[in-house]
């Protein structure tokens, strides 16, 4: 990724909230995309790999199902943090054992987001 514009890939059914977090991806300078289901992602994605994928857990193809496939094919090193507005200990326990971040889809998202996008684009970088 050195010299790249680092690419994320949002993956939410709530299209207000996707082009909100991909127009506040694109003030931070990085490149963004987005996709209304994990389908039309997990094919985005086998075109062009991003370098950080956040999702949405519940939508038509589930983001956990999603990061399923990701690790049966050649997208395992690609982190991913996904949404919800669910916080149940499975949902968050689900999302550990697939080594995906998780955040609450709250009010203040980007404020916990943005330092998190930031952290994994740094070390996806490194």
């Amino acid at each position: 990724m050195a010299g790249q514009v680092p690419y994320v890939l949002i993956v939410d059914d709530d299209p207000a909230l996707a082009e909100a977090l991909k127009l506040r991806c694109e003030a931070q300078g990085w490149e963004a995309s987005t996709s209304p289901d994990g389908l039309f992602a997990y094919m985005k994605m086998i075109d062009r790999r991003p370098d950080l994928v956040v999702m949405d857990i519940n939508m038509p193809m589930d983001g956990l199902t999603l990061r399923q496939r990701m690790l049966q094919h050649d997208l395992a090193e690609v982190p991913v943090i996904a949404l919800s507005g669910a916080s149940e200990e499975t949902v968050r326990e689900r999302c550990e054992r697939l080594g995906v971040e998780f955040v609450f889809k709250g009010l203040e998202i980007w404020k916990e987001l943005e330092p998190r996008i930031r952290q994994r684009l740094t070390a996806s970088a490194d």
